[in-house]
């Protein structure tokens, strides 16, 4: 047993090998490697690596100590599985990757519906073999694994798959619906629909209600089957803020999900965002470094620290931010968007319309991006190109859902003061996310000396400082 003063701290479960020659069988692959890092993340006294940032590197031929220091670990666990018949064969190993010693391994040969079983056991052993400090709660948590159809379980790894793209969260809810008609007490599966539901409220995929109904509908449902679930405490935290306007009431949910699981970058990024929604941007940006440090190779939380240097107004540091994500992902469309706005805040106008374009081939056409590229023409004078582009939403909006909120700023932008309140109203009507989102835009702070666009706020219970 490797004794606690030997300081492994840190730990990452590199993606396991499917050694069955099927490639139908990588998703059980996956699948052990997802579960031994949802079972470790339980451990509040040892850091674990998100999945985001394991995952890239399946397949890919770098040394121990490489990747130990890319992510920050101290150990590692490698491992394969191989199914025959309808048995399943796991191996797992943990890896000191200071001198790349074994401190445990071990072969698991069970019946192929003890798989999840296997995997507690794996977590369990890692956690004694190193004899971190494991409290009765988390013993418990690891080894009390609720029984789940083989069949849901297939489909909510394969809806895991799915980028949070338009197409990418059609394709995954799909996978999540059919995961929970097959185990209708499948609490993971329940609490991605909801975060699935949110994220369409969120991107304007849905009319707000329907889509917060049902987001709400299905986080409610997995806390009910699993009161531990971070996703859907993360969920709910989101609703509370942009959709029931509860400000304060919402902060007790991302608190709830970062003490559930310490180690859920999700939830340190959610919080930290939200923190620097409600304009405490110091302590919003300590957290999502701490989302960073779980797992460092994800993009969207370099993103998100972008996005909250935008709103504090530190628009250097976010155009570093953005730039970042960029020499790794050329594609990546908010961090086009993100500097789009900054150069603009900085006078910086043509290079703000060359980014806010990227963005706009990047995300298909996202109606948001176009709502900022809009606001840019028209404030550098091209009115006549914001009023096509206004018009394209208009157009649009009789085939699919475009937010009042997003047309509403576009109109602010022209200085039609009339019909951005006209659409305003018509925001706060459906209560779409832009409402909230007035308080940390400089851009758009003037409206709150216009008495009508005061009132509309007052009426609504909603009294935060301007950012």
């Amino acid at each position: 047993m490797v004794e606690v003063d030997e300081t492994i701290d840190s730990i990452a479960v590199l993606p396991f090998e499917n050694l069955s020659g099927d490639p139908e069988q990588e998703y059980l692959a996956d699948g052990i490697t997802e579960s031994l890092i949802y079972d470790l993340s339980k451990i509040k006294s040892v850091k674990v690596i998100s999945r985001t940032s394991v995952m890239l590197y399946k397949d890919m031929n770098k040394s121990l100590k490489e990747i130990a220091n890319e992510l920050g670990v101290t150990a590692v666990v490698e491992g394969s599985m191989r199914c025959f018949g309808n048995k399943v064969e796991i191996s797992a190993k943990l890896i000191d990757t200071r001198d790349e010693k074994n401190i445990w391994g071990k072969q698991y040969v069970r019946a192929m519906e003890d798989i999840l079983k296997i995997q507690n056991e794996i977590a369990y052993s890692i956690a004694t073999e190193v004899s971190w400090e494991i409290t009765l709660l988390e013993k418990e948590s690891i080894l009390k694994r609720q029984e789940i159809n083989p069949m849901a379980y297939e489909n909510y790894l394969e809806g895991l798959q799915y980028p949070a793209t338009q197409g990418g969260l059609k394709k995954g809810l799909e996978y999540m619906l059919t995961a929970v008609e097959h185990d209708p007490d499948f609490a993971q599966a329940y609490a991605m629909i909801a975060y699935n539901y949110y994220l369409q409220f969120n991107y304007h995929l849905l009319p707000p209600q329907k889509a917060i109904e049902k987001a709400r509908e299905n986080a409610n449902k997995a806390l009910g089957l699993d009161s531990t679930l971070t996703e859907a405490y993360i969920v709910l935290g989101w609703i509370m803020y942009e959709y029931d306007w509860k400000i304060v009431e919402a902060e007790t949910f991302f608190k709830k999900a970062v003490r559930n699981n310490p180690n859920s970058a999700d939830a340190h990024g959610g919080y930290g965002f939200y923190l620097g929604s409600v304009g405490r941007f110091d302590v919003g940006i300590l957290s999502v470094k701490k989302a960073q440090e779980l797992d460092p190779l994800n993009l969207s939380f370099i993103n998100t620290e972008g996005w909250l240097y935008d709103f504090s107004g530190q628009y250097e540091l976010g155009i570093n931010r953005f730039q970042k994500i960029l020499s790794s992902d050329s594609t990546w469309y908010t961090a086009y968007w993100g500097l789009g706005r900054a150069y603009y805040q900085k006078s910086m106008y043509e290079k703000s319309v060359h980014e806010l374009k990227e963005a706009l081939k990047f995300s298909g056409r996202q109606p948001k991006v176009i709502q900022d590229l809009a606001f840019v023409y028209s404030k550098i004078g091209d009115r006549d190109l914001a009023l096509n582009l206004l018009d394209e939403l208009k157009r649009r909006k009789k085939k699919e859902y475009i937010s009042p909120g997003t047309i509403a700023k576009i109109y602010m932008g022209l200085g039609e003061m009339d019909q951005a309140y006209l659409w305003m109203k018509k925001a706060f009507d459906e209560r779409v996310v832009e409402v909230m989102e007035f308080y940390k835009d400089k851009r758009y702070h003037s409206i709150f000396s216009d008495q009508r666009f005061v009132e509309l706020y007052e009426n609504a219970g909603l009294d935060l400082p301007l950012y």
